[in-house]
């Protein structure tokens, strides 16, 4: 059997995701096959140039052929839906092409973005459907090129100014520099160099799921790390981090001193992280230069210039004698080794904008001493964005006097309706920086490679009505979801993302809505999401305001709602609006197009939101457990004794419905193709009728499977039998997986690994014993 190689185009998943249970696991067991090479029944779609199509009952797959052993998936569903803009045409004079159907520039083609099939196993194709695919992305040809500089000599990459070689990528949103930082960490780290990967926390877990990544983990490398700046700060020389002040320490004294020296400073003015990351960027920053063009250095000018005035060695006497963030840094780096593994090491930091000059120019010392001191081939590799600064620190690229920049052409990530939207905020950004340092470029609408639909404008009349919206958008999730029963991972991965700017706190726990400031969904991306009341505020929009909403707006992938209140518009003014869908709260319309597509979330599941799911699913329908419970809980790292109690729960709801019922429910779990679903749920049903030997039997098959899901199941039901108070039950049961029956236990060797009743199995040892004594004594 062959081994070939599938990915598959981003839009192919938004169908994949409709499908019921049945058809969706269709469209794994033919994207399995593709992978060994067998194309099931397929044949060539007539009037297209190299199109493809395998059909497995109602389900169509439509590919191309990229070589010999690889496939493209283009499309995946119901034959009704999925022949959608493909019209065969067995006389059409020209063959269309694969730009034709995707309705893109025949230039894009290579570069449209896809995601590699594994060929997990089957429980697997749920969390890769539901966003998983997102961790297993192909390169395009564009980043490629990227990547090339980087796996060419070290020498070909010259630097103007210092002794390291240097790439840095100024791109805009969506053009994938995330997904180049973590594919490039993994080759070079096969190409036996020292990694670096810097991240910001709200990305490291994400980062941490890439399919390479996770097989570079489980090696346990020394010379390949993943983590924020400070967890690399504290791994480096960790007995100097202890003795540098923390966050909070170092905002005491600055609030101190401030409130005992600065006498100019307002009441009114609040000292605070903001207020540190100023303090820290333009007044005790070590790498001195011109900072009056600086965009937030000019913003900020009046407050820099009151901080100026903090006496810096009585902040620094509060300190206890600890070193204050920039020292500590300077510090570390000074004393850091190099790697003893390879001679070759490199430092990737993503979002670079968004750190100190202090901090990636200490990196820059320390690389070249490397270089120096040992030899040691040392890059640098800079990726970020200057138009989505979060955070007001003196980053410029020109400071670092690096090499020239590079820029990633492609917006891979949004559609052209949401990109065009969101370069409209962009402009605020530019007018507050008039007469500073000219600003980055941003994508061009039509580097995107999807058109989309005009994002929404919903208008409230106030800010209570506006929270109204959001309680009617939490009612609307759970009616949809109440209609999902037999797809758990469906309901849960439907939760509507809003990021906002101020939501009162009983209102953050409304079912159905997670909740993200800008700080937390910079770096991710939704397939949709709801951007709450966050134009609020007064006067003409800030610099950092408008690289708030540019952050926020190139967020989703494919639709974008704005919940705002009346006086929010006119702050900003209508004009900005007009080419949105608009409509007030009379129409909620787009709530329900909002839900339509809150699909598609990466999977971070978290075990209370599945077993509530699952208990409010039990209660309205007792018997319509959801075919992928399993997969879910899996999902969910849920632990033996929490499943133990989710299952045990779950029976005695099950024990309440007429058992004729419950059997017609087994029959239709064999409906479910994934047997390690199937198997669990089966013997759930079992359980709650009372058939534990039955369900013993229906959990063989798993042992060759996974024997370790196995293995857990038998004793999950031994340890409910053994609640039961049926402790010989029990040890029977245990006997399984190999667990010898206590001495003490009567007739233990006659009947280990016996099934049956028990009660005529000790009768049938008793009457053998009778009899073999008889014989012994004559």
């Amino acid at each position: 059997m062959g081994n070939c190689t599938v990915i598959i185009v981003r839009a192919a998943f938004r169908e994949i995701q409709k499908l019921s249970y049945v058809y969706f696991q269709d469209v794994a067991e033919i994207l399995t096959q593709m992978s060994e090479c067998n194309l099931g029944e397929y044949r060539k779609l007539e009037g297209y140039e190299n199109l493809w199509r395998t059909k497995r009952k109602d389900v169509r797959v439509i590919w191309e052929r990229l070589n010999s052993n690889v496939f493209l998936i283009i499309k995946a569903g119901l034959r009704k839906n999925v022949y959608k803009n493909i019209i065969e045409n067995r006389d059409r004079n020209q063959p269309l092409t694969l730009a034709d159907v995707l309705e893109i520039d025949e230039r894009k083609v290579e570069d449209i973005p896809t995601y590699k099939w594994h060929n997990y196993q089957s429980d697997s194709w749920y969390e890769f459907v539901y966003g998983g695919y997102l961790y297993s992305p192909v390169l395009t040809n564009e980043q490629k090129r990227i990547f090339a500089e980087l796996q060419t000599s070290s020498s070909k990459i010259s630097s103007n100014f210092t002794n390291i070689n240097s790439l840095l990528i100024q791109s805009a949103p969506g053009t994938g520099k995330t997904v180049c930082a973590a594919l490039i960490a993994c080759e070079l780290y096969r190409d036996n160099w020292n990694i670096v990967l810097i991240l910001p926390a709200n990305l490291c877990d994400d980062i941490r799921k890439f399919t390479e990544i996770k097989k570079i983990i489980a090696e346990e490398p020394k010379n390949f790390f993943i983590g924020t700046f400070t967890e690399w700060l504290s791994q480096s020389a960790p007995d100097i981090y202890q003795k540098i002040a923390t966050t909070s320490e170092e905002l005491s004294a600055l609030q101190a001193e401030a409130r005992r020296r600065v006498h100019d400073i307002p009441r009114s003015q609040y000292i605070g992280y903001r207020e540190l990351i100023l303090y820290r960027s333009f007044v005790i920053n070590r790498h001195k230069s011109n900072q009056s063009k600086h965009p937030i250095y000019y913003e900020n000018e009046s407050l820099i210039n009151q901080l100026k005035t903090i006496n810096e060695n009585n902040r620094i006497s509060q300190l206890a004698g600890k070193r204050n963030w920039i020292e500590g840094v300077y510090l570390i780096t000074e004393n850091a080794h190099n790697f003893p593994n390879a001679n070759r090491t490199i430092f990737i930091f993503d979002e670079a904008q968004d750190y100190l000059i202090d901090e990636l120019w200490a990196i820059i010392k320390m690389l070249e001493r490397w270089q120096t001191e040992y030899y040691h081939t040392s890059v640098l590799c800079l990726l970020g964005d200057m138009n989505q600064r979060i955070q007001p620190v003196n980053f410029d690229w020109g400071q670092l006097q690096l090499n020239k920049r590079k820029c990633l052409q492609y917006n891979y990530r949004n559609t052209k309706f949401i990109l065009k939207f969101a370069n409209t905020f962009h402009r605020f950004a530019q007018k507050a920086n008039s007469g500073r340092k000219r600003l980055p470029e941003i994508s061009n609408p039509e580097n995107t490679f999807e058109v989309g639909e005009p994002v929404r404008l919903l208008e409230c009349n106030s800010q209570a009505e506006a929270l109204e919206i959001l309680e009617i958008l939490s009612k609307k999730f759970l009616y949809i979801s109440s209609l999902e029963q037999r797809s758990l991972l469906r309901r849960v991965s439907s939760r509507v993302k809003i990021i906002y700017k101020n939501v009162p706190e009983n209102y953050k726990n409304l079912p159905g809505l997670d909740y993200l400031n800008v700080q937390q969904a910079k770096g991710r991306e939704f397939d949709v999401c709801v951007a709450f009341c966050v134009f609020n505020g007064q006067g003409l929009p800030t610099f950092e305001e408008a690289n708030n909403w540019y952050t926020i707006f190139t967020r989703p992938r494919y639709r974008l709602l704005i919940i705002a209140i009346t006086d929010e518009i006119e702050r900003i003014g209508r004009l900005h609006f007009q080419e949105c869908q608009c409509s007030t709260s009379q129409n909620l319309e787009a709530l329900d197009w909002i839900i339509e597509w809150a699909n598609g979330e990466n999977l971070f599941l978290d075990i209370d939101v599945v077993c509530d799911f699952i208990y409010e699913g039990l209660k309205s329908h007792p018997l319509q457990i959801s075919w992928d419970t399993y997969a879910a809980l899996r999902l969910a790292r849920v632990d033996l004794k929490k499943l133990a109690e989710i299952e045990n729960n779950a029976i005695r709801i099950i024990q309440s419905q007429p058992n004729h019922l419950i059997h017609e429910e087994l029959l239709k779990a064999d409906n479910i193709l994934s047997l390690v679903d199937k198997i669990p749920l089966k013997c759930l049903l079992l359980r709650a009728l009372g058939n534990y030997w039955q369900a013993i039997k229906e959990a063989a098959p798993l042992k060759d499977i996974d024997f370790q899901e196995y293995q857990n199941l038998i004793l999950r039901i031994a340890d409910e039998l053994e609640n039961k108070g049926m402790l010989y039950e029990a040890a029977r049961v245990r006997t399984k997986i190999g667990i010898e029956m206590p001495e003490h236990f009567p007739f233990r060797q006659e009947i280990s690994n016996q099934d049956g009743s028990l009660v005529s199995l000790l009768c049938q040892a008793a009457i053998d014993k009778l009899y073999y004594k008889e014989i012994n004594h004559g």
